[in-house]
């Protein structure tokens, strides 16, 4: 038996494609997570599917109680291999430290795994937490899941990441990438929204007005909001549901029109997009965004995106 361990829609997608390329039966599912939204229901439900036995678990207890309820959730079972995305999580590493496996296989969390300044590069761990941690049975930490890992599932080609061992994988199969022939002639353009507080070089609400200028007058023109973002910015825009993720939004846009234009500021889903035939990626670089983001859309211009810019 296996076991996935994951806790974001994008780590049940990829969960997915190595189910479906290692060709596994025998697996159950530990889904954790502080939000209970639909979306998140979904992914799991999605990824519960076919499994032997799945675990919804909500992260509204406090500390030191979930301790316990990990430990009392896996204390003792077996498994052959467990497979993680979360390399830095606490409620990973407590499941880690009390069941028993013969293997740890790692995947990416999305951009994360490739940007040098992520929290997998850098433990935000601090030596107190880290000794009460201990103190309180918790065994693992981000740098033992990496040394304890024996491969690695990429969806980012010929880029480095946290273990050296990687095996590629797409995050999109033949079958999800199908479109009926003819499209449509038309192309859209889609804006992928971000926390401008957090990307903004000094004032977001400078930064999104001169983005608003920038997409005004563009038809078919959607915006997908990012999903912790609760402010008013953009309520001009056409905005996309928010029950499925940028890049399944971004796969049903693609069957009706033959060319889907992504537009991003510095967003892991560009990451995700950029092998896709019938998408183009237009990443931001600007002096009114904080440099790491600046980095990221350089680093996508160097895997073939393009460069925008609203001054």
């Amino acid at each position: 038996m296996d076991l996935f361990i994951c806790s974001t829609a994008l780590q049940t997608v990829i969960a997915q494609r190595i189910i479906h390329e290692k060709k596994l039966i025998n697996y159950e599912i530990f889904y954790f997570t502080h939000v209970e939204s639909d979306k998140e229901k979904y992914y799991f439900h999605q990824l519960e599917n076919k499994s032997r036995k799945s675990i919804f678990y909500l992260c509204r207890t406090r500390f030191p109680k979930y301790f316990l309820d990990i430990k009392r959730l896996f204390k003792a079972k077996k498994y052959n291999c467990i497979y993680l995305a979360s390399v830095d999580n606490v409620y990973a590493h407590l499941v880690l430290t009390h069941c028993v496996f013969s293997k740890l296989i790692t995947f990416d969390d999305g951009a994360s795994n490739i940007s040098k300044d992520s929290i997998y590069y850098i433990s935000r761990r601090s030596k107190l937490t880290a000794i009460i941690y201990f103190l309180f049975g918790c065994r693992y930490s981000l740098e033992k899941v990496k040394r304890s890992s024996v491969e690695h599932f990429s969806i980012y080609p010929n880029r480095k990441n946290i273990i050296d061992n990687v095996s590629l994988i797409s995050l999109f199969g033949e079958d999800n990438l199908a479109r009926d022939m003819p499209v449509l002639t038309d192309e859209c353009h889609v804006f992928l929204g971000s926390l401008l507080h957090v990307v903004a070089n000094t004032n977001a609400d400078y930064l999104s007005v001169k983005l608003e200028k920038y997409f005004k007058g563009l038809e078919n023109f959607f915006y997908i909001q990012h999903p912790k973002d609760n402010s008013n910015y953009f309520n001009s825009f056409e905005k996309l549901p928010g029950n499925l993720i940028a890049e399944d939004l971004i796969v049903e846009l693609g069957k009706k029109f033959k060319t889907v234009n992504v537009y991003g500021i510095g967003s892991a889903a560009l990451f995700n997009l950029i092998g896709v035939e019938w998408v183009n990626i237009h990443t931001l670089v600007s002096p009114e965004v904080k440099s790491q983001f600046n980095d990221l859309s350089h680093s996508l211009i160097e895997l073939g995106g393009n460069p925008f810019h609203i001054e």
